[in-house]
């Protein structure tokens, strides 16, 4: 299944357990009312979607990675996500062009 925005939650998480890949927490809430947040363990990162509460569709795909520093010094990257098929694995990007020229 290729998981990306407008995606059943439901039929995402049937997909991703189908594939093997395990359900987990960060400690990150959604900002808006009447969203939530579901992680996924993916590879070195954590694959996150946002979705309607109500609707059960995703709003929003990211990866979020992270050394293993402590708090007060790691990096993190929050990476944009188009899609994330959960039979080959693929995660598409969405990265932002360089502003000017």
């Amino acid at each position: 299944m290729e998981v990306k925005v407008g995606s059943n939650l439901d039929e995402v998480r049937n997909a991703m357990n189908h594939s093997g890949y395990k359900e987990c927490q960060l400690a990150m809430a959604a900002r808006e009312r009447n969203q939530e947040l579901a992680f996924w363990h993916v590879d070195e990162g954590t694959l996150i979607v946002r979705y309607s509460v109500k609707t059960k569709k995703i709003l929003n795909i990211t990866y979020w990675m992270c050394d293993e520093r402590d708090r007060s010094s790691r990096k993190e990257f929050n990476l944009e996500a188009k899609t994330f098929d959960t039979a080959t694995g693929v995660l598409t990007l969405q990265l932002k062009r360089p502003k000017g020229k």
